[in-house]
């Protein structure tokens, strides 16, 4: 009988199981922490160098700027550019930026500014670089005047959703 226990394989015992379980625990909750220091440090770091996060971010930093005129358009919902824009989105007609681009618009007078996306093509008036949408003309206080000086800021794409209705409002 020895013979036969003396070639049967040897199984760790239970206590060694246990340790060698809680010793990988251990590593596993250093790692987690040690990541969790890295996470904050860089958070920390780049919140004091004056950074922000893209979702804390309402000014982008923009790609051009120009100064324009722009007239307001009323966008039936039913529309190819009422369709194109996200619910609540302002948009804006341009006869070279591409669909989709986002830009800032501040009014030179007022210096009220807003979010709109380029929606839509064809502007009919020759004098005019920029048709924005009703709402938008109203947040820059320019639905009276019907035309206004703008400065056109186009803005790199941030994948945040739409954009806010209005981005600043002049003191």
């Amino acid at each position: 009988m020895q013979k036969l226990l003396a070639h049967r394989p040897s199984r760790p015992s239970a206590h060694r199981r246990v340790a060698a379980f809680a010793a990988w625990q251990i590593v596993a909750a250093l790692a987690l922490l040690g990541a969790l220091a890295v996470l904050v440090i860089l958070a920390v770091s780049h919140r004091s160098s004056g950074g922000s996060f893209a979702s804390s971010s309402p000014s982008p930093t923009p790609i051009s700027s120009r100064k324009a005129r722009a007239s307001w358009y009323d966008v039936s919902p039913g529309s190819l550019a009422g369709r194109r824009a996200a619910p609540g989105e302002f948009t804006a007609a341009h006869d070279s930026l591409p669909i989709g681009t986002l830009v800032r618009v501040t009014h030179l007078k007022n210096h009220k500014s807003v979010l709109v996306r380029i929606t839509d093509r064809g502007i009919h008036n020759r004098n005019v670089q920029l048709d924005l949408c009703k709402d938008a003309a109203e947040q820059l206080g320019m639905l009276r005047q019907g035309v206004a000086r703008v400065r056109m800021e186009v803005l790199p794409e941030v994948h945040t959703g739409a954009p806010p209705a209005t981005e600043t409002a002049a003191p």
